[in-house]
């Protein structure tokens, strides 16, 4: 009799004890952002099948700037060289690109002096060797695979 009563004693003690938990619940929507995570092309602008806009009209041939924003924080050092531009009518690679790239945007600028009014071009961004600033490479086709596809 008496075990009965301390371990119902116990019980009551157990239960009279229990708090609500004053933590508030876990978040289950995880930053997209940092070292696990596939950085991406979130957008281009002009698009695919848009126009190049003439920035400085006073001046002969397209002056354009071509962006480029990515979904992560990206290592700047590493557009070196990743970053190429064709012209499809041609078949060459655009002259004297200058690429710049705004870390706290998230975005990267590409203008070149040679944009031709009658072409079309192709920006190939070489998805092994952009990388975010965790050393993540970039998602060239936003699969969540580390295929080395470019963008």
């Amino acid at each position: 009799m008496k075990r009965a009563i301390i371990l119902l004693f116990g019980v009551i003690i157990f239960l009279a004890c229990k708090q609500e938990n004053i933590l508030p619940p876990i978040d289950t929507d995880l930053p997209t952002t940092g070292a696990g995570n596939f950085p991406y092309v979130v957008n281009v602008n002009p698009g695919n099948r848009q126009q190049l806009f003439d920035d400085d009209a006073d001046t002969s041939g397209i002056q354009a700037t071509v962006t480029v924003i990515f979904s992560d924080f990206m290592d700047a050092a590493s557009f070196s060289g990743n970053v190429k531009v064709t012209n499809t009518t041609t078949g060459d690679s655009v002259p004297s690109i200058v690429v710049t790239y705004n870390a706290e945007a998230r975005k990267l600028y590409i203008r070149s002096p040679g944009w031709s009014s009658s072409s079309a071009y192709l920006l190939r961004l070489i998805s092994g060797g952009i990388k975010n600033r965790f050393g993540t490479a970039l998602d060239g086709d936003r699969d969540g695979i580390d295929d080395g596809s470019p963008y």
